[in-house]
């Protein structure tokens, strides 16, 4: 049997390109078996019963080539860190709500003072949420770093 040894820029390219199909994939089998229903969002799923079938199916088959894979090549699987996930979400949610004040939404036409007192009150409580979020994630990750 032929040696299937790979340097370590090879395991890392190859790595990155499964990981990232991978991560698409269980997307996309999170959205077909999920019953979510958000505030601001509907999922409309239009594919039959037997077409999901299939694509669930598909799916489970690529998850076993990839843990194969990722076995006969020896691919390290890094450990996520959820805190980090959630400062980097938080992050850019910020920056989101911060642009989404009264003085923001004039610049696509006239706003009365009850709408913008509104605006800048709903999104003064949804920042002070998302910098409490940051705050926990933050003191976990320091919480952490001391254990190890």
């Amino acid at each position: 049997m032929e040696e299937l040894n790979l340097n370590v820029s090879q395991k890392r390219y190859i790595r990155a390109s499964l990981l990232s199909f991978e991560r698409a994939l269980r997307w996309i089998y999170q959205l077909l078996t999920s019953e979510e229903e958000g505030i601001l969002f509907h999922r409309d799923v239009r594919l039959d019963a037997e077409d999901r079938k299939q694509i669930l199916c598909k799916i489970d088959k690529a998850f076993t080539i990839i843990k194969e894979t990722a076995r006969r090549f020896n691919l390290e699987v890094f450990e996520e860190n959820i805190e980090r996930e959630i400062l980097a979400e938080m992050s850019i949610s910020w920056e989101n709500l911060e642009e989404c004040r009264s003085k923001r939404v004039k610049g696509y036409g006239d706003l009365s003072s009850n709408a913008a007192e509104l605006i800048d009150k709903t999104i003064t409580e949804l920042v002070e949420i998302n910098l409490d979020l940051l705050e926990t994630a933050e003191k976990d990750i320091k919480r952490n770093r001391r254990k190890k």
